[in-house]
């Protein structure tokens, strides 16, 4: 199911749930009651079958035991298939012993929303906390582990009653009583699209007999679920409003949002623009989160990253509502409130607070070391060619649009000299037939300045180049409304939901291949097609390899090529574990004309060689 059909889909269903909620609910219990008696409906059948075929009357005694064998070993396999290990969480495991305080909360919590118990409480690294339910049987379902995950971040810019409020609203959504049913379908839901994702890696026969019906259902049911699990969440705020206040669950609300989204903008890119100028990290990141108490953002930038949440619409691209209608379902106005005193993570986890966060500090270095010292590396190649840049510029050489933008970037970010850059997009700009990527780098820092003429420069751009008019567009909708100029922002809001749609779809189009596309000889050069094959013919496990060009609706300006390939001859069993070792190997060793499709044209996937194979000049090897 696409985005388009999801979206008419829920936005239709949407509708429904408002006029009858509770009709509504039991429709999609019914839904995914269906989905598990499917699973059991089938096995059943075959162990009828099966016992059928071993004990009925009149049958011959040797025929019908090999055919009760074959039913069992189908039955056997399918079970197999079905008893998936879920991935487990991964975390820091935290026991009651470590943290007397955070279990007390817990236990709290637990009792005032009658939850499951939980099994495990880990910590994380990331900036979220959330309760993950696994069946132990996979698909058959089964018990439940109830593991609580946490994240440490999380813990070092709320307060212990903001935390308190999270870890509030993260058990409503498996709470017992009243909300019940909901709490079962967040969880139907999260456990059909984990079996998705692990089926879809298996390869065994009996996996595949449940694959059509697995992709067609976990979309719908995802559909048909989601006004309930959007429902769901603000059941879940307002069961955490009421175990803390409406107040503290709106400024906990606020906080979540705004300083997740500057720790990725601000904090990690300060905390890895190190690398540029130091071999090894001298900052220990959670350590100064815990320390510095929001001292790392920059004074005014919180009001404006406000502004910019509540500007955001709800979509359905995420079933939580956006920031506005969660505050407004709880009648609160935004409020963001860094902890004063004590942080969660100090006041909750005592004692042991400082040393789980020197933990995953050493964890962090470790873990980032090598790309630490890659990008240290890659600084020392940037301030080369800064010098060579400023030295072709002393030269009064001219440069060409990558060189320009090439300067420009190394200006800024390594020289920390933003004016003199602002000042070579300047004179750029003065020239006759200025490229839309000069006009656009020169708007969008304008803009960020606060001038007007950035406006009509990135329409320009856009204008000339509708690759950038996502980007255009976002920037413009966010400068206007940030300053609440909503007539001159909304337009741009608009564009740039528009704008997202067409490149979603261009990148769905160029990164599929279908039975419905059409193909045309690729066209390349006599030079790069004999660069092609030779280094086809170095790829080990290689029989045949076809290339051909993709006719695209959307972007057909620039070129998409498919390189088709078989590794086994036709009288031979096809092997995909040994396909998916030559198309690693082809992804590892080739270079391409240009942007290319692999796809191994065998097995399932014979119906495409059918089209390709015999295309005039598509054979590369």
């Amino acid at each position: 199911m696409d985005d388009r059909r999801f979206e008419a889909l829920v936005g239709e269903l949407e509708q429904r749930a408002a006029l009858d909620p509770e009709a509504y609910r039991w429709k999609v219990m019914a839904l995914a009651r269906a989905g598990n008696c499917y699973i059991g409906l089938v096995l059943v059948g075959l162990a009828g079958a099966t016992l059928y075929t071993a004990t009925a009357p009149g049958t011959v005694s040797g025929l019908a035991l090999r055919l009760s064998l074959m039913l069992g070993l189908l039955l056997w396999v399918l079970i197999k298939a079905l008893w998936v290990r879920l991935p487990e969480p991964e975390g820091r495991e935290v026991k009651a012993q470590d943290a007397p305080a955070l279990f007390a909360l817990i236990a709290d919590l637990q009792q005032a929303l009658r939850t499951a118990p939980v099994d495990k409480v880990l910590l994380t690294a990331e900036f979220n906390a959330a309760v993950v339910q696994t069946p132990r049987w996979g698909a058959l379902g089964g018990p439940t582990r109830t593991c609580l995950m946490l994240g440490l971040p999380l813990m070092q810019l709320l307060s212990a009653e903001q935390f308190k409020a999270v870890l509030a609203h993260e058990f409503g959504h498996i709470k017992r009583g009243d909300g019940e049913v909901s709490s079962w379908i967040y969880c139907q839901r999260r456990r059909w699209q984990q079996l998705v994702e692990v089926l879809e890696q298996r390869e065994s026969v009996a996996s595949l007999l449940f694959k059509p019906f697995f992709r067609w259902f976990a979309p719908f049911f995802n559909a048909y679920s989601f006004p309930m699990a959007r429902a769901d969440e603000y059941a879940a705020d307002a069961a955490a409003a009421r175990l803390t206040t409406s107040r503290v669950m709106a400024q906990t609300l606020t906080s979540v949002c705004i300083l997740g989204r500057l720790l990725e903008q601000r904090f990690w890119p300060a905390v890895y623009r190190q690398a540029e100028t130091l071999r090894e990290p001298s900052v220990a990141p959670y350590a100064a989160l815990r320390g510095d108490k929001g001292g790392w953002i920059a004074p005014g930038e919180l009001a404006s990253s406000v502004a910019n949440a509540m500007a955001e619409p709800t979509g359905v691209a995420d079933t939580h509502p956006s920031l506005a209608d969660r505050l407004r379902a709880l009648g609160e106005e935004p409020s963001l409130a860094l902890p004063e005193g004590l942080c969660a993570a100090d006041e909750l986890l005592g004692v042991s607070a400082g040393t789980l966060t020197a933990a995953f500090d050493q964890h962090w270095a470790e873990r980032i070391a090598e790309a630490w010292t890659n990008r240290f590396e890659q600084s020392q190649r940037a301030r080369g060619r800064l010098d060579e840049l400023r030295a072709k510029c002393g030269r009064a050489e001219p440069l060409d649009t990558e060189e320009l933008l090439d300067l420009v970037y190394l200006l800024e970010n390594l020289a920390e000299d933003p004016d003199t850059a602002l000042g070579f997009l300047r004179n750029a700009q003065q020239a006759e037939a200025t490229p839309p990527a000069i006009a656009f780098a020169l708007g969008i820092r304008l803009l960020a300045r606060g001038d007007e003429a950035a406006r009509a420069l990135i329409e320009q751009a856009i204008a000339e180049d509708a690759s950038l008019a996502a980007e255009g567009n976002r920037l413009l909708a966010e400068h206007y409304l940030a300053r609440g100029d909503t007539a001159s922002g909304q337009p741009y809001q608009e564009r740039y939901a528009k704008a997202m749609q067409r490149q979603r779809e261009i990148e769905y189009e160029r990164n599929n291949v279908t039975l419905g596309d059409h193909f045309s000889p690729h066209g390349i050069s006599d030079s790069a097609l004999a660069e092609l094959r030779g280094q086809l013919a170095h790829v080990p496990g290689l029989h045949k390899a076809f290339l051909v060009r993709k006719e695209t609706k959307l972007s057909p300006a620039q070129p998409l090529y498919v390189l088709a390939f078989c590794v086994t001859p036709f009288y031979r069993l096809h092997r995909p574990k040994r396909a998916q070792e030559v198309l690693h190997e082809i992804q590892a060793r080739l270079h391409f004309p240009g942007e290319t499709i692999i796809v191994n044209i065998e097995g399932r996937n014979f119906r495409f060689g059918l089209k390709i194979r015999w295309m005039i000049g598509a054979r590369v090897k």
